[in-house]
């Protein structure tokens, strides 16, 4: 029996956004590393203006103050671009504050210990920040990559993502096939053209808000996740079929009053044991590739 949307039509199943654009999903496992970059650079531009405050009020030459301006430049080098940017900042940094000393170097006379020593310090503090913590930002990077991937949280709706939901999946067929246990399974999907045009932010706070939607229409036992298309899978445990379009037709009423759009704005798919146990076994399958897939390529 195929199962149909709970006011008798057919629902259409959106295509892979991920698949349609393939740099969306590296951008979402970017999401938790720019906020650590944006903390970092926060502290090194009110460090560096602090510093210039001090140099203005202690009289320090204008060369100084460049010069904090130019290590700001080295860890935005470093922070964005690890320690292969960081480097190229640094070695840029220290070939403009050389120049900014060469009047210095003439006046007096050559390059004496002291001058020696102020461009040496600068020199060596751009290394350090550009190759130092450059190279450390690689390694945050690579650890925050890690969590995001092995994470049970899809990072914008805050509720469990495709690798999680697969094995809730998995675990109530498991169920089904040794205790007879019946679970249904609710696919909701937003229309494309509800997001298209939206910006990120605005996205984000709409697959919020339609997450937090569907947790307030089931219970605490049920399951909800969101898949990486963008789709949301809710696994309803000990609900046969009737109950899950009851469940189906609720989401979708409320969803659709989130989005203040009409009836075509959301579809859902319904699946329940017994009848749909090859489709439900299917859509496990098919998630789990897409799983495997998506962290092999990362």
């Amino acid at each position: 029996m195929r199962a149909t949307d709970p006011n008798g039509s057919v629902p259409h199943v959106g295509e892979d956004e991920d698949s349609e654009h393939p740099g969306r999903s590296r951008k979402k496992k970017d999401i938790a590393y720019s906020s650590f970059e944006g903390l970092v650079l926060a502290i090194g531009v009110v460090t560096v203006i602090g510093s210039l405050f001090f140099y203005y009020l202690t009289a320090h030459m204008i060369e100084e103050m460049v010069a904090q301006v130019l290590l700001l430049a080295v860890l935005l080098g470093a922070v964005r671009w690890g320690r292969s940017g960081g480097f190229v900042a640094a070695a840029l940094a220290s070939l403009v504050y050389v120049v900014m000393r060469v009047p210095l170097i003439v006046e007096s006379q050559g390059l004496d210990f002291d001058v020696a020593s102020l461009i040496a310090i600068r020199v060596a503090a751009y290394g350090f920040v550009g190759i130092g913590v450059g190279k450390l930002c690689e390694r945050i990077r690579y650890v925050i990559d890690g969590f995001e991937r092995t994470s049970g949280l899809d990072e914008w709706s805050r509720v469990y993502n495709q690798r999680f939901v697969t094995r809730s999946l998995d675990a109530a067929a498991g169920r089904f096939t040794r205790y007879r246990t019946p679970h249904s399974v609710v696919i909701l999907e937003i229309a494309r053209g509800i997001t298209v045009s939206l910006r990120p932010s605005r996205h984000r706070m709409l697959v919020r808000g339609v997450a937090d939607k569907i947790r307030d229409e089931v219970r605490a036992v049920d399951e909800i996740g969101r898949l990486d298309d963008g789709r949301f899978l809710v696994l309803l445990t000990n609900t046969e079929r009737d109950g899950a379009f009851l469940v189906a037709k609720r989401l979708a009423e409320g969803v659709r009053d989130i989005l203040g759009a009409g009836r075509e704005s959301v579809s859902t798919l319904v699946l329940s044991t017994p009848d749909d146990v090859e489709r439900l076994a299917e859509l496990a399958s098919r998630l789990r590739k897409e799983t495997d897939h998506s962290s092999s390529g990362s």
